[in-house]
């Protein structure tokens, strides 16, 4: 499953990716593509870009994207198993994690 088809569900107001990838050139030289806060739908397709100069590097180079959640008013509640199915949905090495803001008000 891919991350936006993961995330889906969750009903965020706003999706934000990070992707990035360097390493050495199976051809030599060096090569790094870093693109961060872009939206899924940009029209340079950055996941795209990185898995073509990933499939470049020599093995062993680093790929890493992440995607952020947004929700607006306040955050939302019940997503404890929305986030559990998410987890076991997801493919062999992607790992979700969540991270909780108290909201204003809250002890």
């Amino acid at each position: 499953a891919t991350l936006a088809g993961l995330a889906q569900p969750l009903g965020a107001d706003r999706l934000e990716m990070m992707v990035s990838t360097g390493g050495g050139l199976k051809t030599g030289g060096q090569m790094h593509f870093q693109a961060e806060g872009v939206k899924l739908n940009h029209p340079g397709k950055p996941l795209d870009l990185a898995a073509r100069i990933f499939r470049c590097l020599e093995d062993g180079s680093d790929y890493e994207s992440s995607l952020s959640l947004t929700f607006d008013n306040g955050g939302r509640g019940g997503l404890t198993s929305p986030l559990s199915e998410m987890s076991e949905k997801a493919s062999e090495g992607i790992k979700v994690r969540a991270v909780f803001e108290k909201r204003e008000g809250d002890q």
